[in-house]
């Protein structure tokens, strides 16, 4: 597993400048008691959204860049930043920064841009490990969460007339330890960034890092037969849009032989900026357990995840493609249109890169849809529901990608490869049939 290399972000030598500047002349500084740092016996009423911060826990090769922190003056020595699966406080992984007496160069991390709205309030949480963080001649001492607040072009917004917000330091040798900062966005400002310092001797383990946003808005409430539609403003569906979803919900449940217990939770945003402020979750819809989270009314891609949730965990090719086959076949389309073009034209990619047996393509938009659609619709057509059902949900979401080729050899009696093979074959026929 490798982190990122430096941003493009920080190729700037003003950039760097800032950064320096901050770290060198905060290390002496006696750190001020936080606002939002967690103090016994206190309550806090404010709702808070999802998660906004990408890859918090370091499970993924996604989300994060190597970025320089301070320099100093000697012989040129980077600290070193890694991902250890020896040391961490949930999962498999945890970010490790750790440097020496000889150290010149001080690298951290940084996230990914995070969208937000100047004015509004925020907070970073997370857990930091030291083992012997001390500093020793001229280093700064930082051993700490930050947030960075910039323009759309990357130029720094100050916050409190300091390019960054920074956590309490975690020093010596400690334990997991939790930190974390509330702030208001200031003027400006169009994305945070979250940053992990440690510019002295010693080692810094960090895990379980989020980004949330205070939420205001409250959700009305409209309920029928199958559903708690949840929505904000006056937004609400129509008695017309509601009958379309529960039509469609039940023809589904036929089709695939599954049935919901209860109301389903359907959660409508208005757009998608706010959707990801109020749930951390990037995209037009996603579903959580049977809650499906939407910016329309009419998402039955998400419904057919909330349907099938309680199977258990599965995989990108096989959720999507399942969600996008359902939804065609209740518009009586052809989920198979756009991929047999793609494929005529040999311009198709393959399901799973070939560098990575065990790994599931993701691929984007329209592409992503057609793709997955067309192969999970030629494999129930073919094979039929039951068997699909079967190669469906996995005891975990990691086994739904490690295990799926064995899955697939188990229930249908040839390889993923081979199966895909049959599957390009039926989409370049002139009349086919699965």
């Amino acid at each position: 597993m490798q982190l990122r290399k430096q941003s493009s972000w920080f190729e700037s030598i003003g950039v760097l400048v800032v950064a320096w500047t901050y770290f060198a002349t905060t290390a002496n500084a006696q750190t001020p008691t936080q606002t939002g740092a967690k103090t016994e016996g206190a309550k806090d009423s404010t709702k808070w959204s999802g998660n906004l911060l990408q890859n918090g826990s370091f499970e993924e090769e996604v989300g994060w860049s190597r970025v320089p922190s301070a320099e100093q003056e000697g012989e040129p020595l980077a600290s070193e930043v890694s991902v250890d699966d020896q040391v961490r406080r949930t999962g498999t992984f945890s970010a490790r920064l750790s440097g020496t007496a000889k150290t010149t160069k001080w690298m951290g991390l940084e996230s990914e841009p995070i969208p937000v709205r100047a004015g509004n309030t925020y907070r970073v949480t997370g857990w930091i490990r030291t083992e012997k963080v001390h500093r020793e001649g001229d280093q700064f001492f930082n051993s700490n969460l930050y947030v960075q607040f910039r323009t759309r072009n990357g130029t720094v917004v100050l916050n409190e007339r300091s390019p960054v917000r920074a956590t309490e330091k975690i020093v010596e040798t400690k334990d997991w330890t939790e930190v974390s900062l509330q702030f208001n966005a200031p003027h400006l400002a169009e994305f945070a960034r979250v940053g992990c310092a440690m510019t002295c001797t010693g080692t810094a383990w960090f895990d379980d890092l989020g980004f949330y946003e205070a939420v205001t808005e409250t959700f009305n409430r409209k309920e029928s037969a199958r559903f708690e539609l949840l929505y904000l403003g006056e937004d609400a569906p129509s008695d017309e849009v509601i009958r379309s979803l529960e039509t469609y919900l039940e023809s589904t449940e036929a089709m695939l032989g599954v049935k919901l217990k209860g109301r389903t939770r359907y959660f409508k945003y208005p757009d998608e900026l706010k959707k990801f402020a109020m749930t951390g979750k990037r995209s037009p819809s996603h579903t959580e357990a049977t809650d499906v989270h939407a910016t329309s009314w009419d998402d039955r891609i998400g419904l057919v995840g909330a349907l099938m949730s309680p199977l258990g965990p599965t995989n990108e090719l096989l959720g999507r493609g399942l969600s996008v086959y359902c939804a065609t076949q209740s518009r009586r389309g052809d989920v198979h249109e756009l991929t047999r073009r793609l494929a005529k034209a040999d311009n198709m990619p393959p399901l799973l890169p070939p560098s990575d047996p065990t790994a599931i393509r993701v691929m984007t938009d329209r592409a992503q849809d057609a793709v997955s659609g067309s192969f999970v619709g030629w494999l129930i057509e073919k094979f039929g529901v039951p068997d699909f059902k079967q190669v469906y949900a996995y005891p975990s979401a990691t086994e739904a990608i490690t295990k799926m080729p064995s899955r697939f050899k188990d229930v249908y009696q040839m390889s993923l490869e081979t199966l895909e093979r049959q599957w390009k074959e039926f989409l370049l026929a002139d009349k086919p049939k699965p």
